[in-house]
């Protein structure tokens, strides 16, 4: 896609409103990154990464880091 089609599609991943191939790729690269950085085991981090994608947290983050640039 162009880069309005995959900007859109990157925020609809981010803010949770996304499924199928694409968002399970996000939410296992964003566990690994979780797990990594922390004690947690794999179970435990794709759990934190999911509850990130699904409150908002994670588009929220994008957001408030998007602003400091």
């Amino acid at each position: 896609g162009d880069i309005n089609q995959n900007t859109q599609e990157a925020l609809q991943l981010l803010g949770g409103e996304a499924s199928g191939p694409k968002r399970d790729m996000v939410l296992l690269q964003a566990a690994s990154l979780v797990a990594l950085n922390s004690e947690l085991e794999m179970r435990e981090a794709i759990k934190v990464a999911r509850d990130s994608l699904e409150s908002g947290n994670a588009i929220n983050k994008l957001k408030e880091i998007s602003h400091e640039a």
